[in-house]
């Protein structure tokens, strides 16, 4: 048994711009045992970040002491951003930052 074709139009698609939400960059977060562990010079764990977003906020509020701890000689962040996140270019510009100020600058222009 053939169909019949109907006589209708198809009706129109209509695309809707992208919200405000839906523009924002989405933020990923990672599990517990791939979590970055800010720490101050003398080993306290000063906070378990789970996001780059996260980094940034609490790098934001942290001594200077805890930058220093996780470049000195090595640079953790970079390392962190790289093999978990996957984001070279983030990881070599957080590299080569010799402030925090810089430090947040750079995890600034990847999240917002």
């Amino acid at each position: 048994m053939k169909k019949k074709k109907s006589s209708k139009k198809p009706s129109k698609v209509v695309r809707k711009k992208p919200s405000k939400k839906s523009s924002k960059k989405r933020v990923r977060r990672v599990s517990a045992n791939k979590a970055f562990w800010l720490k101050s010079d003398h080993g306290k764990v000063v906070a378990v970040c789970h996001s780059i977003k996260e980094l940034a906020d609490t790098g934001e509020k942290s001594p200077n002491s805890v930058f220093s701890f996780h470049t000195n000689g090595r640079n953790d962040f970079a390392s962190w951003i790289e093999s978990v996140f996957n984001k070279k270019g983030l990881a070599e510009k957080v590299y080569n930052v010799k402030t925090k100020k810089k430090f947040l600058e750079a995890l600034r222009g990847e999240v917002e």
